[in-house]
């Protein structure tokens, strides 16, 4: 019969540190921690190696570890960010730095863990196939990602971005179609503010596009266009315009 475990156990034992050594209870599937001393030893554990009731959960080795980092920062589509992970691995410190680097984008650290805890979640299977142990191993769905726009604006400042510019930015209040475009307008009170809401809108834009977001995006510029949008600002003004299919201004013009 099928013993089942924790995936987060595994992956946890699988990549601790040398001083601290995990095993794997073969009839409960429990995976505990031990910390060994050369000096002392660790007589209970030991003794539960011994007889069967335990077996030991392999660490990987560092440089297999390094190799995983590499390999994910090779699959990252986004050159910008490929580019600062694989910097970011070069030369001593190369953990911590990637590490911190991956920190940076929210959707690029989620899909690091996922990536990490499904590449040693195969070694564990097949580590446990070795040993004849018929396991289950029970995994956990990857927490989602932080909401779009949690924590990037006060709470007394209303937010101003994709959807507000379509419901509210209509010209004069009348929706018009001009060279098969429908033009939104925010007029801000500040060249700050403006740069503001075209950041909020642009981010919106691209996610909505299914991109992960990058302040290089808009950095230095004063234009974006993904798909059928185009934003666009100019000193207090805010202008997205969004190109519709030919025949859908029919169906709701009157």
């Amino acid at each position: 019969m099928a013993i089942r475990i924790d995936a987060e156990s595994i992956v946890t034992a699988m990549t601790s540190s040398d001083d601290l050594r995990w095993s794997l209870d073969i009839e409960t599937g429990s995976v505990e921690p031990s910390f060994f001393d050369e000096d002392e030893g660790d007589e209970d554990g030991e003794e539960a190696l011994a007889t069967g009731l335990r077996v030991h959960v392999p660490t990987i080795e560092t440089r297999k570890a390094f190799r995983i980092m590499q390999d994910f920062a090779a699959e990252v589509q986004d050159a910008e960010v490929r580019d600062v992970l694989e910097t970011a691995l070069e030369g001593k410190g190369a953990f911590r730095r990637f590490r911190d680097a991956v920190r940076r984008w929210p959707d690029i650290d989620n899909a690091w863990h996922a990536f990490h805890r499904d590449v040693i979640l195969a070694m564990a299977r097949r580590w446990l196939e070795d040993e004849g142990i018929e396991a289950i191993l029970e995994v956990a769905p990857m927490p989602d990602p932080p909401p779009v726009g949690e924590g990037r604006h006060k709470v007394d400042v209303p937010r101003i971005g994709l959807l507000e510019m379509l419901l509210l930015g209509a010209p004069d209040g009348k929706t018009e179609l001009l060279d098969g475009r429908v033009h939104r307008v925010f007029v801000a009170k500040t060249t700050k503010e403006a740069r503001k809401v075209f950041a909020d809108v642009a981010r919106d834009i691209h996610e909505r596009a299914g991109l992960g977001w990058r302040k290089s995006y808009i950095e230095g510029k004063s234009s974006v266009q993904v798909d059928r949008y185009e934003l666009d600002v100019e000193d207090l003004a805010v202008e997205l315009a969004v190109a519709l299919e030919p025949g859908l201004w029919a169906r709701f013009a009157r």
